[in-house]
């Protein structure tokens, strides 16, 4: 399932200030392990601004930084801890 959608959420360059697009790539990085450029595209989509993120993706996303938040597998899975 992630490979039909990962072309469009990988390629942000279009939409370089897309906020969410930017999250969503960083729980994506995430997820496979690759926490420096996670880590990136999280500080990317907290000073991106068309459109800006919600509270809620904001908190999620200093979390996120911070160590101490969790994040959503792709699909839907269940929760886990980021590292």
């Amino acid at each position: 399932m992630v490979q039909r959608w990962w072309p469009r959420i990988w390629r942000v360059g279009g939409t370089p200030e897309n906020a969410w697009a930017h999250l969503r790539r960083a729980k994506i990085l995430e997820h496979r392990g690759k926490t420096s450029d996670a880590r990136r595209a999280l500080k990317q989509a907290l000073a991106s601004r068309e459109p800006a993120l919600t509270d809620a993706q904001r908190v999620e996303a200093q979390a996120m930084l911070a160590g101490n938040g969790t994040s959503h597998e792709p699909g839907g899975g269940s929760p886990r801890t980021v590292t």
